[in-house]
């Protein structure tokens, strides 16, 4: 009886099928490119796109929760979550959403550290952090929003590897709507990215 090893393993940007090229097809963009066998040009483990998701601990707005999962979808969130919503949920999404980005919901920040995915940085999103503005947006990332009332608990804010801050005019204090908070991070995450690809 003869036995037989198998490493599989799942490739994050599988690309079409093609025919050998007989030069390398360029695709714009890209940084630190690598060649393939087959001739395509495609971007290395360094610079591949990565993910990110967003959500928030402890909300207790639903129409909070809507605006940011609708936001999310729009800014290229590969998820958002809850953790510990304070709030009943309803049937006010009238974009559906919940059709085209998955949400989940763990009922405390044990949950959601558990099953948190493998290799993502968490950012946490509060006063008193590193400037937005000179923040990297690490590939994979998965973004803390506190709640509106009381923001992120001490101990949620150790276990992020960031903590970041969103700018405000000299003289007043940088608290936002939850919801505006995640977009405008959002939306920094996807200009820098755009802008890093040459986009």
């Amino acid at each position: 009886r003869r036995t037989l090893d198998l490493s599989l393993e799942r490739r994050a940007d599988p690309l079409e099928r093609r025919a050998p090229l007989s030069r390398p097809e360029r695709i714009p963009g890209l940084e630190n490119i690598e060649t393939r066998a087959r001739g395509v040009v495609v971007p290395s483990d360094e610079s591949r796109d990565g993910y990110f998701g967003i959500g928030i601990v402890g909300g207790k707005n639903e129409a909070n929760q809507g605006t940011l999962w609708r936001s999310a979808y729009q800014l290229g969130a590969a998820f958002t979550y809850t953790v510990g919503a304070r709030f009943e949920k309803s049937s006010s999404d009238t974009t559906k959403t919940w059709t085209n980005l998955p949400m989940y919901s763990h009922e405390d920040w044990n949950a959601f550290a558990s099953s948190a995915p493998y290799d993502a940085t968490w950012v946490a999103v509060e006063m008193g952090g590193t400037p937005l503005a000179r923040f990297h947006h690490p590939d994979r990332a998965v973004y803390v929003l506190g709640s509106e009332d009381n923001g992120l608990p001490s101990s949620v804010l150790r276990a992020c590897a960031h903590v970041v801050e969103l700018p405000a005019e000299v003289g007043r204090a940088a608290s936002f709507n939850v919801a505006v908070a995640g977009a405008v991070v959002m939306y920094d995450r996807l200009v820098k990215r755009r802008r890093d690809w040459g986009g």
